[in-house]
């Protein structure tokens, strides 16, 4: 890939990168953090000038449930792949056609080779925090199996069995892969669509650092530099990096403050043209200006924060509120079930007694228990105004399969739940947005790798494609009720 005069990245570089993306993030990140401790119910339901311990901490799962509710909803839409022709005749057409199932098969493949299906963790991300990334198309440091030659001695079923034992391994191969790494990890200009520049920070073994740099060394690129190596003490031992993704260039540095930090790994040109990264807001935030200082880079930061919008703003102070409910009930059932014994003489006196089931000398009257209030009606309506408000802001049951009031045939059920649902339209839409980029890239990375591709029965290679990345990619509706 031609890198058109861009400098080579170094240290200053990839730093001033990182340093100006984390501004931009830096406002967005803090929210993030609170909207999942909100999901993962660690969130303080207590202002801190209440002494911890002092009110019982009960955090109802109605966060959790809202997102998954959501993004299980979305589960239902399934990427379906459109290849335009490039030029025109049956043959054209043809080519376009064979590309679309591949496409299909590369994307269930890349979801199965995740420890947590790609598209579910997206959508997670998108749902909860308002932005995800995905990372990819990138590819494996693999080769496909080469064909075996027959051996001495060998007899012909012998080399039959290891002949098809490989056909098999080459139609296995493939080292194209997305993932969804931690939103957190990866900073990116966050108003490109297409990304240009990225940073991915992360801990790496000493170890795998020794072999991709041996890896690299290997290599014949036309513009690579790879610095000097040391064995390092521990093979385990875990390096900060980051790793700068330019269109034309690729680069790693080893960060932090421990010894051999700053100091550059690799530079290499990148041979892909792309930058391995797609990213979407939800759809549900907005651009947003300060009236002080509009531009600066802590205005930008305010700005992204606000288009990174997730399900839950806007109403967590309705789920601490109704945590809060939830506390003061949850510790009114305890001191009724497990009352207070109060007594007119001494204490001691009548404890000390309890252990043998038998109190002696003691009237009737002399020991009792300490009556707690009744809790009034208005309390459990609080908590349902809470609740409707919070149904109110994210979306109501009906989209989860609750039925709703009046509600008594299939039909009405399916009209009302699609009209609920109306609200992850722009959700889906953006989720086919990324997926047009990663499929353009996918083929263009199999272009330049120059090998056939088998996944699933389906082989392309260069010869199919051409120069063709043009995609459309629609998530379309697979509910059965519809």
């Amino acid at each position: 890939m031609p890198t058109h005069g861009v400098p080579k990245p170094d240290l200053k570089m990839v730093s001033d990168v990182e340093r100006h993306l984390l501004e931009l993030w830096r406002v967005a990140h803090t929210k993030w953090d609170e909207k999942v401790s909100f999901y993962n119910g660690t969130n303080a339901i207590w202002p801190d000038s209440i002494p911890e311990g002092a009110r019982p901490s009960y955090h109802p799962g109605k966060a959790a449930a809202k997102v998954d509710g959501a993004v299980n909803s979305m589960l239902a839409y399934e990427p379906k792949v459109h290849v335009f022709g490039k030029g025109e005749g049956e043959r054209a057409e043809a080519r376009a056609a064979k590309l679309e199932p591949w496409l299909t098969a590369a994307f269930i493949a890349g979801n199965r080779r995740e420890v947590v299906p790609v598209w579910r963790q997206a959508k997670q991300n998108l749902i909860l925090q308002g932005w995800t990334l995905i990372e990819g198309p990138w590819v494996e440091e693999t080769k496909p199996p080469e064909k075996p030659e027959i051996e001495r001695g060998e007899t012909g079923e012998e080399y039959e069995a290891r002949l098809d034992r490989w056909q098999y391994e080459k139609s296995a191969w493939n080292p194209i892969r997305f993932s969804v790494p931690p939103p957190k990890s990866v900073l990116v200009d966050p108003l490109e669509r297409r990304v240009m520049a990225a940073v991915k920070r992360g801990r790496w073994y000493a170890k795998d650092i020794g072999r991709m740099l041996a890896n690299k060394k290997a290599k014949q690129y036309a513009d690579i530099e790879v610095g000097e190596w040391t064995e390092p003490s521990r093979e385990y031992e875990l390096w900060n990096c980051l790793e700068l993704w330019l269109p034309e260039w690729h680069a790693m540095i080893r960060s932090g403050d421990g010894e051999g930090a700053g100091r550059l790994l690799y530079v290499e040109e990148n041979a892909w043209g792309f930058v391995p990264f797609v990213h979407s807001f939800s759809g549900w935030g907005h651009a947003y200006e300060s009236p002080g200082t509009p531009g600066s880079p802590q205005d930008m930061g305010l700005s992204v924060a606000s288009l990174s919008r997730g399900i839950l703003d806007g109403e967590l102070e309705s789920l601490k509120l109704y945590a809060q409910a939830m506390s003061a009930r949850h510790n009114s059932a305890i001191e009724a079930g497990f009352p207070v014994m109060g007594t007119t003489k001494k204490a001691a006196e009548v404890v000390d007694q309890l252990p043998a089931g038998v109190v002696e000398e003691v009237e009737e009257k002399d020991v009792f228990w300490i009556k707690t209030p009744q809790l009034p009606a208005w309390q459990f309506q609080v908590s349902a105004e809470y609740a409707k408000d919070i149904e109110e802001g994210t979306f109501p049951g009906v989209v989860v399969g609750e039925r709703a009031e009046g509600v008594s045939t299939v039909g009405q059920h399916a009209l009302m739940r699609k009209d609920a649902g109306s609200r992850f339209t722009i959700v889906t839409e953006q989720l086919s947005l990324m997926a047009n980029v990663l499929a353009e890239n996918t083929l263009r990375l199999v272009e330049i790798l120059g090998e056939d591709i088998t996944i699933e029965g389906k082989t392309i290679g260069s010869k199919d494609i051409r120069g063709n990345y043009g995609v459309r990619v629609a998530f379309e509706s697979v509910d059965q009720i519809l």
